[in-house]
């Protein structure tokens, strides 16, 4: 549990979260839990506040309550779902409340916490967050290195391109000088004229 622990503290040290909760006590002790953790955590009493600081910020978990007045958690994370398809949700809930499990697993979410919130049960859902979070990052860590080596490939291959056809240039240039400053002619090994230049013909009058 201990390694866990650390490995989640490491992973979370950057992370963002917002804790939505009606529940003045529940929302104050949780959110310092949760300061020990993430990077920063911000607050909300109900499920219009929580929409209205998710259209101002980035969160990397969005953790509820499903009864809340103004909005509840449900139908907060319905319009979640609709603007953000990718945002992680932990629910919590309360043992009467398993008849909103359904809906919410048809919504997509799948992490939840059932009240009153023990440490050891947030922390083992937390990190099965967290860690899929960090395996998305280091995909998309690796899918940038391998785009920028590919730009970088094709830099190198363009500049020896350019570099073969420069030298192909010069190249021509000096058959081009050679021809017209010299007399050449090759033969095969038994000394029959396989091919000369203009100046050759020239000077013996061969075609």
């Amino acid at each position: 549990m201990e390694n866990a622990i650390d490995q989640l503290i490491t992973w979370s040290k950057d992370l963002k979260v917002l804790y939505v909760e009606d529940d003045i006590s529940l929302r104050e002790e949780v959110s310092i839990f949760l300061s020990d953790i993430f990077e920063s955590v911000d607050l909300a009493t109900n499920g219009q506040e929580g929409l209205d600081k998710l259209a101002l910020n980035h969160y990397h978990i969005v953790i509820t309550d499903i009864r809340m007045p103004v909005m509840g958690g449900i139908e907060m994370i319905e319009t979640v779902k609709v603007l953000y398809p990718d945002q992680p949700i932990l629910v919590t809930s309360a043992h009467n409340e398993i008849e909103y499990l359904v809906k919410l697993i048809n919504l997509g979410v799948d992490n939840f916490i059932t009240k009153p919130l023990q440490s050891e049960q947030i922390f083992k859902v937390l990190h099965k967050i967290v860690e899929h979070i960090n395996q998305k990052k280091e995909l998309r860590k690796y899918k940038d290195d391998l785009e920028n080596a590919n730009v970088k490939l094709q830099k190198l291959t363009l500049t020896q391109s350019k570099d073969i056809d420069f030298k192909t240039s010069v190249l021509k240039s000096y058959k081009k000088a050679l021809d017209a400053a010299c007399i050449v002619s090759m033969t095969d090994i038994n000394g029959i004229i396989k091919d000369v230049n203009t100046n050759f013909c020239k000077v013996t009058g061969y075609t």
